[in-house]
């Protein structure tokens, strides 16, 4: 039942090849973009093009693949943590005055808000 007609098994790629591939292919990096939307691994591996039967162990392994990738494609982009922090979070981290309700020259209410704080993560 599970065999080809021709009686071959189909020839696997090891996990040795996998990981040692040089770059990031296309289904992985489909598969990124994906959960920077859902955050959601089995529904990022169905949008990716994996199976949707296995749908949730090729998330995990395509997450975990990611992992190690990450930090190679950074090197080589020239990306480095203390980049990052300086260039997007601590604007982020700036404290910003709001005023919210200020009534027929009333003195206002005013608040001191972190703008990362209104942000939603999941």
């Amino acid at each position: 039942m599970g065999r080809r007609k021709s009686g071959k098994k189909p020839k696997l790629r090891s996990v040795k090849q996998i990981k040692t591939s040089p770059d990031v292919t296309p289904r992985l990096s489909r598969f990124a973009a994906a959960y920077m939307k859902t955050r959601n691994k089995t529904k990022s591996a169905i949008i990716a093009g994996y199976a949707p039967k296995h749908a949730a162990q090729a998330g995990y392994k395509a997450m975990e693949l990611l992992k190690e990738k990450a930090p190679e494609v950074m090197a080589r982009l020239g990306i480095t943590l203390e980049s990052v922090v300086e260039k997007k979070l601590v604007p982020l981290m700036n404290a910003v005055e709001t005023k919210f309700a200020q009534h027929e020259g009333a003195s206002p209410l005013v608040s001191m808000i972190c703008p990362l704080a209104s942000r939603h993560f999941r």
